[in-house]
This record gives structure tokens, C-alpha cells and sequence, in this order.
């Protein structure tokens, strides 16, 4: 049965399973929750202990958080351009429109200018007929006509000149206002080129960052390691040097010993010998007047005295 963890200050439930650690949660941009194995970086199996778990969880959920934010900024930076440019589209449509009805109303005037022109050439043409048959007091009245006909003509052409160039303004304007939307669009996407490559370059810092804490961690393990290492084999050598030291001075005192022992036993058998005259020299230490019974014969075939003999069998 699985066994559960304490609530962590982590969203969901971590829990360990079999030995092993597993997270139930629901990471930002998900749209349902579901139980995931805290497999650290590299490994195929999830983490054995918590503090690893605890880490992986902890990068999980940074990554999604950063993931999910930069989706919705960059989400946004859509929506914002796509609008933009939707009303921009929109407006110059209804410019354009505008445009080719104005136009419209001027190639009308225009028609109808041409139309008004002929008939006053017409009735111009006619009138010097009509007033050598209607006599000199129509020519007065005549004249009225065609100068009244010539400034309507001419206010008409003015009409229609200041509707070509304000057709002309019209067009320019919406030229320049779709040149502006396609360079605010191009500025949106170079704004969210740059919201990515700062995003990736802050991800890329980010985890130069946590690898470099993760060496610093490794590299303080081991100097750690080493330092104990180093510490037990000073430890070692101390106590090895100790025990040498002790036993160099125990070695001393029963070379002491044996020496004042060897003093003592040598005058005592030069005496006896010197009484008895049968002597010898050993030919291990070179002690002299060693009593003949005192000497014993190795298989060098030389003489030694007892000394001599128990460091040999020694």
C-alpha cells in the first residue's frame, strides 16, 4: 500500500510508492491532474528520497510556470497584433469605399459637366442666329445668358477639381495608414521575436546557472571527501608513528638492557675464564674472553656466543 507523504509547500500531493516518489498535481498549462514519477534528470527511475523529489518538483514546476508564461504573453502579443491589424483592414476598407464612391460622384459630375458644357456650346452657337433674327435688344440679354452659363461651367469644374483632389488625399492617406499597420505588424513580430530569444536566453542562464551550482555541489563533496580522506590518513600516519616511536623505544630499552646485561655477563666470564683459561672470541658481535662452553657452533661454521645465537633463532 502506498505510503503518504506531509502536505508540501509544492501544489498537489507528493507520495512515495514502492520505495520510490511520485507527485499527484496538475502543472501550469494542464488541463487535469494527474500521478507523474519524480524521475530525476537522466535517471529512468524516480528519486529514492524525498530531498531529491522535493528538487525535481521544484525544476517540473519552475519550467512549466515559465512555459505557461511565455504561451500567454506570446498569446497575447497575437491577439493584440491580429486586432491591429484587423482594424487597420478595417479602416482602410472603409477609406477605400469612401474613396471610390467620392470617385464615383466625380466622374458622375464630370459626365454631367460634359453634358451641361455641349448644350451651353449649342445654345452658344445658336444664340448670334437668334439674335440678328430677334434684333440688337436680345443680344444684351443673350450675352447674360452665355456669361451665366460659363460661371456655372466653371463653378462645376471647380467642384469637380476639389473632389479628384480630395479623392487624391483620400487614397494617399489610406496608402499611408496600410503602410503604417504592415510596419506596426512587422514591430509586433520583432517585439515577440525578442520576447522568445529573452525567454530561451533566460531559461539558457538559468540553467547554466544550476549547473554550476550543481558542479560547486560536487566539487565541495568531493573536496569534503578529500579533506576526510586526508584527515584519516593523517590520522593513520600519526598513529603508525606513534606506535613505531613506542616501539623504537622499547627496542632501545632492551638494547640497554641486553648491553648492560652482556657488560655484566662479559666481565663476569672474563673472570671465570681468565681462572679457568679456556676462552674465545665470538665472531657475531666480537665479545671476547667468552668461555668455550659459552660459544656454539652455526652452520657457517662460525663461533658465536649465546646473544648472538638467540638473535639468529630469533
Amino acid at each position: 500500500m502506498a505510503k503518504q507523504s506531509p502536505r508540501m509547500a509544492l501544489p498537489g500531493e507528493m507520495y512515495e510508492k514502492n520505495g520510490r516518489w511520485w507527485w499527484k498535481v496538475k502543472l501550469p498549462g494542464e488541463k487535469r491532474i494527474r500521478a507523474r514519477a519524480l524521475k530525476p534528470e537522466g535517471s529512468a527511475v524516480a528519486a529514492k528520497t524525498r530531498k531529491v523529489a522535493q528538487r525535481v518538483a521544484g525544476e517540473w514546476w519552475r519550467v512549466s510556470i515559465e512555459a505557461e508564461t511565455e504561451a500567454r504573453v506570446k498569446s497575447e502579443i497575437q491577439a493584440k497584433a491580429t486586432d491591429a491589424i484587423a482594424k487597420v483592414k478595417a479602416e482602410c476598407h472603409d477609406q477605400l469605399e469612401a474613396s471610390a464612391q467620392a470617385l464615383t460622384r466625380a466622374h458622375e459630375k464630370t459626365r454631367s459637366e460634359a453634358v451641361k458644357r455641349t448644350s451651353a456650346e449649342a445654345r452658344l452657337i445658336a444664340q448670334p442666329d437668334q439674335a440678328e433674327i430677334l434684333g440688337a435688344d436680345k443680344s444684351a440679354e443673350i450675352e447674360e445668358q452665355v456669361d451665366q452659363a460659363r460661371a456655372e461651367f466653371e463653378q462645376r469644374e471647380n467642384v469637380y477639381r476639389d473632389a479628384l483632389t480630395e479623392a487624391r488625399q483620400k487614397t494617399q492617406a489610406e496608402t499611408e495608414e496600410r503602410t503604417r499597420a504592415q510596419a506596426m505588424a512587422q514591430a509586433e513580430a520583432g517585439l515577440r521575436v525578442e520576447v522568445e530569444q529573452r525567454a530561451r536566453s533566460q531559461n539558457e542562464a538559468l540553467a547554466q546557472a544550476e549547473a554550476r551550482a550543481q558542479a560547486e555541489s560536487t566539487l565541495r563533496a568531493e573536496a569534503e571527501q578529500r579533506a576526510q580522506m586526508e584527515a584519516q590518513t593523517r590520522a593513520i600516519a600519526e598513529a603508525r608513528a606513534e606506535a613505531e616511536a613506542e616501539l623504537r623505544s622499547e627496542a632501545e630499552q632492551r638494547a640497554s638492557s641486553l648491553a648492560k646485561a652482556r657488560i655484566k655477563d662479559d666481565t663476569k666470564y672474563g673472570e671465570l675464564a681468565e681462572s679457568a683459561g679456556e676462552t674465545g672470541s665470538c665472531e657475531g658481535c666480537g665479545l671476547e674472553h667468552v668461555p668455550e662452553y659459552e660459544l656454539a657452533k652455526i652452520d657457517s661454521g662460525q663461533l658465536v656466543c649465546s646473544d648472538c645465537l638467540m638473535l639468529i633463532r630469533a
